[in-house]
């Protein structure tokens, strides 16, 4: 894996890319040093007071998994996107291709298990559980569970009512999604060039 991890990085392909974005990356406020990241920084920032209304996070549950106790001490809704283990392995093997190899990793070659030892791939919905579970005991409010698939093909009745169960007006706007990089660039925040470096490459094909 870290072989085939140092490879790619060599490669022309994402040289270029990184001399790309290596400005980018100095200049743009929302890239965060991730020597400054840990556990207990960023409970520090979700408990801080802030003049907005509503935030939205989104993570991977197996990124807090044994370390509950650094969910934010502050009121919050939390939600699970849920979907069928067939075509969630099938998505998560298409990414972890081009993660691989940026031409695209033979698909009987990647093997998603032996590939991504830093990812708990057999466990997913295990510590999906045991998040929900935590919650259950742990929260005055049931966490709201969306089923992946009623979202994407219902979009404009899935949001609606995931909005009234959250207590937050809807808008149609919110049916909108602006994907450039311009809007990523000054929306999205993140570690490293994690953000400016995934809108350049296939990572998320097939997602």
């Amino acid at each position: 894996m870290r072989e085939t991890l140092a490879r790619n990085e060599a490669s022309d392909f994402m040289k270029g890319i990184r001399e790309t974005v290596k400005n980018d990356v100095k200049e743009n406020a929302n890239v965060i040093d991730q020597k400054e990241i840990s556990y207990s920084w960023v409970k520090q920032q979700l408990e801080k007071p802030t003049p907005k209304k509503i935030i939205f996070i989104k993570d991977q549950v197996f990124a807090i998994n044994d370390h509950l106790s650094y969910l934010p001490d502050v009121t919050c809704r939390h939600s699970f996107i849920i979907r069928h283990p067939a075509q969630a392995y099938t998505s998560f093997k298409e990414m972890i291709r081009y993660r691989l190899d940026p031409d695209g990793m033979d698909w009987e070659e990647c093997h998603v298990g032996n590939d991504t030892p830093f990812s708990p791939v057999k466990d997913f919905y295990k510590i999906q559980h045991k998040l929900w579970q935590h919650l259950l005991e742990t929260s005055e409010v049931e966490p709201v569970i969306i089923d992946v698939e009623d979202l994407l093909t219902k979009p404009e009745v899935i949001l609606p009512k995931y909005f009234e169960k959250l207590g937050i007006p809807f808008k149609e706007s919110y049916l909108q999604w602006e994907g450039s990089d311009d809007f990523i660039r000054q929306k999205w925040k993140g570690s490293g060039d994690f953000v400016l470096l995934e809108s350049k490459t296939n990572v998320f094909l097939g997602l």
